[in-house]
């Protein structure tokens, strides 16, 4: 008999199931999941063609259309991927993406996205007219100096761009956007949560802020912005010891050792900051090379982003921050703002880095520094907005390859990242995010909140304990600083293991697959899986999507992914049936699980049945012959802590994942 753990991969029909499914031929969709995953039998559709020869499925307008905007192949599948943008008349859909996933060939996988197909309600042709638009953003801020008025960002954003009549005033353009930054949850985008508008990146020098801004294109009103500054806490950081710096050397007229990286094909830029004309802002330097504690405040960002800049490079073959070995300047010692933050502006990505001068400690840990540039991959790829749970995941991944970083430049096993301080807000902990950060307790009063109040630690739960109210935008952008402490600690789990109950009751046994695996799988979802609005439900499917893909159906490696997903609150704990669904008949129920020394297996049918044991790698530990009735008491007794596959096989074969702790 063949391994059950290999038989029974469970096939849905993708017109039923799920009431919002495109309804796609059965001969092309194996599965669909709600959050919007679409998985398709073996060479059965191609690339392309799922927008173009089945567009019915999921428009009904002519004028709505996918358009593929960006493809690139990653390194650790070797599979082609294909993203695409709604649009309806041209105007950009926000947050209504598609990502096509493809083998080498053109076969597709799997595709994953949200759609919105009823957009063309929310269509009109009176805008207003652009100049308007702009001019209400203009009066709407209290701006003393805006960026196209600052002469010399103006002169080094035309270097930047090279050319002589670009500007960083912004043009602007039309587009669909959601009334606020709630995220609807499934894979259909409500119509009713949108409305047409433009849509302005724009950027104050005094006082400074660096935002999008939409203006309602019938009304002209200001209705929602989002800061494009990918900001954290304070960056206070002691040097790292003695470290070799990758620097220049420049002749005549510097004749000095300045800090822009010179060696392996890096391209780091730092200087003390100094206004936006990078090109006018003076050298970090050094007559002879041997820095040792001077420019401390320098050399200290200089190096973290560089250790950043190679693991990327060494450990996921990553080159640079855009992947395209591009430039990086780093901004030391930011006066106006003793946080870490990225941002890009005219094709350039800068990571600037403050400091508290009342300790004397300046700022460059390394944790905090390869977190922005996580935030800069991110805005190079999936480009998850900074609100809510997207920016809670974004966040996430940020802390996560910080402390990968951390962990591959010294080999550090501590789970605790940021800034070395003794305020809890300036630090988190993956493994137990309840230590650490922040989060807000709320009072209420007749439903409406009447007082918010900053306490220390972060939710390890989806919406379990301190887990901040998304629709709350108002705090923290939505929580992106705070809900972020679920993916962490799933990150944990899924490295480590841990036995526990969560916030919601649920009891659950991970066994840790191990950290580099665990990164591998996070940078695949990061980079491959990850949209504009995605959500952890996304984040929970495109983790084990990518374990699925690469270890394969129902691996140790596949079925740890799903259950620290499940740990932390995010959908299902595994039954190896297909990653987040449910068997419609099982033969049997199987209650109590988890279970410490029995769990009773209740059959649907009373006949003559076989119960095979399992490891979790599918090594048969007991087999049980000749069982009838329609009850029977399995001792688990013997087993250590972990999953277990139970499988019966009698009219049918059925299996199902048991919990012994």
């Amino acid at each position: 008999m063949k391994n059950p753990i290999t038989l029974l991969i469970a096939v849905l029909v993708c017109s039923q199931g799920y009431s919002q499914a495109p309804p796609l031929p059965t001969t092309i969709c194996k599965e669909f999941r709600p959050a919007g995953w679409i998985y398709f039998h073996d060479a059965s559709i191609n690339a392309g063609e799922l927008f173009t020869d089945h567009k019915p499925c999921f428009f009904t307008q002519v004028e709505d259309s996918m358009c593929m905007d960006r493809t690139w192949t990653d390194d650790w599948l070797g599979f082609d991927h294909f993203h695409y943008q709604q649009k309806y008349m041209g105007i950009e859909v926000e947050g209504c993406e598609f990502i096509e996933h493809a083998k080498p060939g053109g076969n597709l996988v799997y595709a994953n996205g949200k759609i919105c197909p009823d957009i063309y309600t929310k269509y009109h042709n009176k805008a207003i007219n652009k100049q308007l638009a702009f001019l209400a953003v203009v009066n709407y801020y209290e701006v003393n100096t805006w960026s196209w008025q600052d002469p010399g960002l103006e002169a080094q954003y035309k270097i930047d761009m090279g050319d002589p009549s670009a500007t960083s005033k912004p043009e602007g353009e039309l587009v669909f956007t959601t009334n606020n930054w709630q995220v609807p949850k499934g894979y259909i985008m409500d119509a009713n949560d949108y409305r047409l508008a433009y849509r302005f990146t724009i950027m104050a020098i005094d006082p400074y802020f660096y935002k999008t801004v939409y203006v309602d294109a019938l009304t002209g009103d200001v209705f929602k912005e989002v800061s494009l500054d990918c900001h954290d806490g304070p960056a206070n950081i002691p040097f790292y010891g003695a470290v070799t710096l990758d620097t220049r050397w420049e002749g005549w007229p510097t004749n000095a050792h300045v800090l822009h990286t010179n060696d392996a094909g890096r391209d780091v830029h730092t200087k003390y900051d100094g206004g936006w004309s990078w090109g006018l802002t003076g050298e970090v330097e050094d007559a002879d090379g041997d820095w040792g504690t001077s420019n401390q405040g320098a050399t200290a960002v200089h190096w973290a982003v560089t250790q950043t800049w190679d693991y990327f490079k060494n450990v996921h073959g990553r080159d640079g921050l855009d992947d395209n070995g591009g430039k990086v300047r780093v901004f030391a010692e930011t006066d106006d703002n003793p946080g870490a933050w990225y941002h890009q502006l005219g094709g350039i990505d800068r990571i600037f880095a403050g400091f508290y001068s009342d300790d004397g400690v300046y700022s460059g840990e390394l944790t905090v520094m390869a977190h922005e540039f996580t935030h800069g991959v991110d805005q190079r790829e999936g480009k998850l907005f900074q609100v809510n749970e997207p920016g809670a995941l974004d966040e996430s991944f940020a802390d996560i390859f910080g402390f990968l970083t951390r962990r591959y430049v010294n080999g550090s096993t501590s789970w605790e990242i940021g800034v070395p301080t003794t305020v809890p807000r300036n630090r988190r902990n993956l493994q137990y995010p309840n230590s650490l950060g922040f989060h807000y307790d709320y009072t209420y009063s007749g439903g409406v909140i009447v007082s918010v109040s900053e306490m220390p630690g972060m939710p390890d739960t989806y919406e379990g304990d301190w887990w901040h109210p998304w629709q709350d935008s108002g705090n923290d952008q939505g929580g992106v600083h705070i809900n972020n402490g679920i993916q962490n600690k799933w990150f944990f789990l899924l490295s480590m293991g841990e036995t526990g109950v969560n916030d919601l009751g649920d009891a659950y046994v991970i066994n840790g697959i191990g950290i580099d695996k665990a990164a591998a799988i996070t940078y695949y979802n990061l980079v491959n899986n990850m949209e504009k609005e995605s959500t952890f439900e996304d984040a929970k499917e495109g983790a084990i999507a990518a374990a699925l893909l690469y270890y394969g159906e129902c691996s140790f490696e596949h079925i740890e992914t799903q259950n620290a997903w499940y740990a932390v609150g995010v959908g299902t704990a595994s039954t190896c049936i297909g990653a987040g669904m449910d068997e419609n008949e099982m033969a049997f129920s199987m209650y109590p699980n988890p279970a410490q020394d029995e769990t009773t297996l209740q059959f649907n049918y009373e006949g003559a049945k076989t119960i095979n044991v399992y490891a979790s790698n599918g090594q048969l530990l007991k087999s049980i012959d000749g069982v009838t009735g329609s009850k029977y008491v399995l001792d688990v007794s013997y087993l250590a802590k972990g999953s277990y596959f139970i499988n019966v096989v009698g009219s049918e074969s059925k299996t199902t994942v048991l919990i012994k702790y």
